[in-house]
């Protein structure tokens, strides 16, 4: 069955004027849209309480979606800047006591490009997105996003211009071919959403992309080179009535496993061991088990939820990807568990450093989730007095946790506290006996997030977590430190959101547990306490663009227990300017020119951990080919965590050039690299509220960002001459000695 097309609304008279003059011969430029008149593209539709069933096949010809108002009218965004589209896409919003339903018709007279792929990876296919600002904040919205090809993707924006793909939640979808085109239906449960009491519209905004002429048609036009994306969402009315769900879902599991080893570990079977996930040995080399848990979740007001877990099964959650790390840095896994990534975004810093390399991103994360449940400490002498190692659990088991999130008033909070039991293993002791030997302590974890604005264009939020282990044994002389970290952070706006100034300031204390010495020689022990600051200033619209930020972390500074930090002892300094060209012309798409200056140095200044300056240009053309090229600079610089005690290497200087061509994401092509360069990637992203394909290759040592572009690139060292090599400086001695 056809779908039935939905009703346009008719153009306005300025749309058709500008139409017109756009179209004339005599007119040769037709002036691209104005990222200062951003606002004036404002528009709102209507959506319509559902009246009627509406069967989710794909095909929104239900008499049910005549109620709302027909969406139209789109503008590209991408290749034709502020032209008509060169299709038709029309849509309907209703929504019910349960969910909303967004109906959307794509006209094409060509075959839609429909790729197949797992959920939430992007492909370079035609596919419909839309972003939903439920609580009116102008700074987070959840993103749906549907393929041609059928599969989802979700999100979360956050900060205005942030976003994360680690958020999954559970809604439907359904895709349908038509003679023309294609056509989809979306059912959004309200129980997933924070809708505050009273809601009488939220921020909208859909998007429709034509991978095959890198279209992307916008229903709220944005003009390039405006700041802000969640700030600038349109307005989807006709929601008075809608409330939250307040439901008690309870979701209980039961599971079974059984692992066999080859050859056994020692000639003994592994006794009854009671866990939170029982296991029992039947044989020398097999062990069994079962587990029982349970989820649940319950709304305990408007737009504040109970989400809890009592020895939750991670069993399903996809496997990380495997990453071969040779620096002397830790390795950033994102998180995949269902339970962590509810309120992901109420978690997240508004201080974000989009520089890469060993010491680029953000300083530290105060909150890192994947700190919960990681593996117990590794213990390296199971040959000697604690005897032969017979089964140990892969993971520190989550015997319960809860988060409260939501929001109250015009502020937002997140709280999230946790209880792993201690864990224990079972080995073979020096005289032939089988029994338990304990590797880790019970822990009680928590983590505090709360926002507030304090004007219409500033806000302030403060922050807190804790570590606590719970029957320590000084006996064991198991790692078991208390650890707590706390601060607050600042961000302000111009009124056009040109202009943005944030900061953040953090302290941490330590209590018991055994000496840990860093890297860098820094010894961290009972009493150990620290702080950080950072700021950046930023200016993110027009022609030029760019940023200033530094952060400096004492040496003694840690967010680690439950947070996520490269390193401390460190003062950074970052600056990029970049003059660009976001408008197309008869040449190119977009093009821009930036140049950046960096220093790294420890906490005291008297070590130059990087330093470096570069330049760098891209261009993307009307045909899709795009061309970059980059020169680096890095002076002679000093490595102090190579030798894991704090002792100075000297490394050598290097610089280095790249190029990259490429002819859009369809059919990549790279020129070749000088044999002084190292691998050169120029990645296309050119809207942060989509995940599409990127066409970089090569894995990132630098990556400039400024929102849509990526610029990635890693420098190849200086080849050394003849009996060079790394030194000690003279007259240093580790702190750790």
């Amino acid at each position: 069955m056809n779908a039935r097309p939905m009703r346009l609304r008719r153009p306005s008279a300025f749309v058709l004027g500008a139409a017109a003059l756009c179209a004339a011969p005599e007119a040769a430029v037709c002036a691209p849209p104005s990222a200062e008149d951003a606002a004036s593209y404002f528009r709102s539709i209507r959506a319509a309480r559902r009246n009627g069933p509406i069967q989710l096949d794909g095909r929104p010809d239900e008499p049910a979606w005549l109620a709302a108002e027909p969406g139209s009218g789109f503008t590209q965004f991408s290749p034709d800047e502020g032209a008509p589209p060169s299709v038709v896409t029309r849509f309907r919003v209703l929504w019910d006591d349960d969910a909303i339903y967004v109906g959307v018709e794509c006209d094409d007279p060509e075959a839609p490009t429909a790729i197949m792929s797992r959920r939430d990876r992007p492909v370079d296919g035609d596919f419909i997105s839309f972003d939903l600002d439920t609580t009116n904040d102008r700074r987070t919205a959840y993103h749906f996003q549907v393929f041609a090809g059928g599969q989802q993707l979700d999100a979360l924006h956050f900060n205005d211009t942030d976003f994360t793909a680690d958020w999954d939640a559970a809604w439907e979808s359904a895709v349908a071919f038509n003679d023309h085109g294609w056509s989809l239906e979306v059912k959004i449960p309200l129980r997933i959403l924070r809708i505050p009491d009273g809601a009488r519209s939220f921020g909208f905004n859909l998007y429709r992309i034509l991978a095959r002429r890198h279209e992307e048609d916008q229903w709220r036009y944005r003009p390039h080179g405006a700041a802000g994306d969640i700030s600038l969402l349109g307005e989807l009315t006709g929601l008075s009535g809608i409330r939250p769900v307040r439901s008690l879902e309870l979701r209980p599991y039961f599971a079974t496993r059984s692992a066999t080893t080859r050859p056994a570990p020692a000639d003994a079977t592994a006794p009854l061991l009671f866990a939170p996930c029982t296991s029992v040995g039947y044989s020398a080399r097999s062990v069994a088990g079962a587990c029982a848990g349970l989820d649940l979740r319950y709304s305990l007001a408007s737009d504040v939820s109970l989400v809890g877990t009592l020895n939750p099964d991670f069993g399903q959650v996809e496997a990380d990807q495997r990453v071969l790390n040779l620096s002397t840095f830790e390795t950033f896994f994102p998180e995949k568990r269902p339970f962590f990534t509810e309120g992901l975004d109420l978690f997240q810093s508004p201080l974000r450093i989009q520089f890469g390399g060993p010491y680029g991103g953000d300083a530290y994360q105060i909150f890192y989730s994947r700190r919960i449940g990681r593996p117990p400490p590794a213990w390296k002498d199971w040959d000697g007095d604690k005897g032969i190692l017979v089964y140990q659990p892969a993971a520190r088991p989550v015997l319960g946790a809860m988060q409260l999130t939501g929001t109250a008033g015009p502020s937002s909070f997140g709280l999230l506290t946790s209880y792993e039991p201690r864990v224990d293993a079972q080995a073979v002791q020096p005289d032939g006996r089988l029994g338990e030997v304990r590797v880790a302590e019970a822990v009680h974890s928590a983590a505090l997030r709360v926002r507030t604005p304090i004007t219409s264009r500033s806000l302030v939020g403060v922050f807190a977590t804790a570590v606590d282990p719970i029957g320590v044994s000084s006996s064991l002389a198991l790692p078991g430190r208390h650890a707590h970290v706390a601060g607050a952070d600042f961000v302000t706006y111009d009124a056009q959101r040109d202009w943005s100034f944030t900061t953040q300031a953090a302290g941490s204390l330590l209590n018991g547990g055994q000496p840990d010495v860093q890297p860098d020689g820094t010894v961290l022990a009972s009493g150990s306490s620290g702080a950080a600051v950072a700021g950046r200033i930023a200016k993110d619209a027009g022609p030029l663009v760019g940023f200033v930020a530094g952060d400096w972390l004492s040496p003694r500074f840690t967010v680690n227990d439950l947070g996520f930090m490269r390193r401390a002892n460190l003062f950074r300094s970052f600056g990029y300017l970049q003059l660009r060209d976001v408008h197309p012309n008869s040449v190119w798409q977009r093009a821009f020119v930036g140049a950046w200056a960096r220093e790294i140095r420890n906490a005291a200044s008297s070590l130059a951990l990087e330093q470096d300056v570069g330049v760098e240009t891209f261009v993307l053309l009307n045909s899709q080919w795009n061309f970059g090229g980059s020169i680096l600079l890095q002076t002679p610089y000093i490595d102090d965590r190579e030798l894991g005690d704090g002792t100075p290497l000297e490394r050598q200087g290097s610089w280095g050039r790249a190029r990259r061509a490429g002819s859009g994401h369809r059919h990549p092509a790279a020129s070749p690299l000088p044999a002084r360069a190292a691998g050169f990637a120029i990645a296309q992203h050119h809207r942060p509220r989509h995940l599409r394909i990127l066409a970089a290759s090569h894995p990132p040592a630098l990556c400039t960002a400024l929102r849509r572009r990526h610029l990635l690139w890693k420098p190849a060292p200086r080849p050394r001459r003849a009996g060079e090599t790394d030194r000690a400086l003279p007259g240093h001695v580790s702190r750790a000695s």
